[in-house]
């Protein structure tokens, strides 16, 4: 005998809505959960690079330009991983040595 029956259920539609919801946000927790990000992971915007490195923004846009800070964009804003921020400042020290 198979275990898996199919039964049907009268349910409003709200309920059901609710149920199917309930179900994608417990499967998302799986995923979300699986990949936590650590504070060097983080997304930081300029304004946060800026009290960061403790540089203007304008000092950030050309440090961009001249390709010096690795930056992500997503849509129209830019964002930059604080990892890479720091091994690029590290790197950039080592260069001055």
């Amino acid at each position: 005998m198979v275990n898996d029956a199919t039964m049907f259920v009268a349910m409003p539609l709200s309920d059901l809505l609710e149920h199917f919801q309930t179900m994608i946000d417990k499967a998302l927790e799986k995923h979300v959960s699986k990949a936590p990000q650590t504070p060097l992971e983080e997304l930081m915007t300029i304004v946060e690079v800026t009290k960061f490195l403790n540089v203007s923004k304008v000092t950030i846009h050309k440090w961009k330009r001249l390709k010096l800070l690795p930056f992500h964009r997503i849509g129209r804003r830019v964002y930059f991983k604080k990892y890479e921020l720091i091994n690029s400042m590290q790197s950039l020290n080592l260069k001055k040595r």
